[in-house]
């Protein structure tokens, strides 16, 4: 990816998220080998139990993002919870659903690790966390993760498209966990 086009995808990625209450502060995607990583940073304009609450309602993900299509919680035991997530991913014209299950270890009221299924999904590997601070009178939500994806990933297309279309779904999902977030802080009406 060019420059000038990565400078640009960047400023229209901040542009969306800033305007929906989100400041996306980082926003990075590497690829070594078949292993990707990111990290996200965002400031939320959502109380920081509301933000918990609202990435922790494992049945009803799917209101954060268009781009998960289904989530329900598979089993638990208060230490650990397994949960089930399909994920719509487009890579230029390459579509695929994404099935992950992620063995869930929740540390509330700030950080959530969780650690991919490899039998049950769609990825060979993969460790994310969540972790959660307050800044000011918002949320600091800081994502990381690893994984290496157990299908093929069309070479043509590369890193620049998977850094593409995962950076869109972040920014989609901070917009939505800031939009939930904040109903939820609300109340009923």
């Amino acid at each position: 990816m060019s420059r000038p086009r990565a400078i640009g995808l960047a400023a229209c990625l901040l542009a969306t998220t800033s305007a929906q209450g989100v400041d996306t502060q980082t926003m990075d995607v590497t690829r070594e080998g078949d292993t990707f990583r990111a990290k996200a940073v965002f400031r939320l304009d959502a109380p920081v139990a509301a933000v918990y609450a609202v990435i922790t309602d494992f049945g009803a993900l799917d209101r954060i993002s268009p781009h998960i299509l289904e989530s329900r919680r598979l089993a638990g035991d208060g230490s650990e919870t397994l949960v089930r997530v399909v994920t719509r991913s487009c890579l230029a014209f390459f579509c695929r659903d994404v099935t992950t299950v992620e063995r869930l270890r929740e540390q509330p009221p700030n950080t959530i690790r969780a650690e991919i299924v490899p039998e049950r999904s769609d990825l060979a590997s993969g460790q994310t966390r969540w972790h959660l601070s307050r800044e000011r009178d918002a949320t600091r939500l800081e994502w990381t993760t690893q994984f290496v994806p157990g299908f093929w990933v069309p070479p043509l297309l590369g890193t620049a498209a998977v850094r593409r279309a995962l950076s869109q779904q972040l920014a989609d999902g901070a917009a939505g966990i800031n939009r939930l977030a904040n109903e939820r802080a609300a109340g009923p009406e």
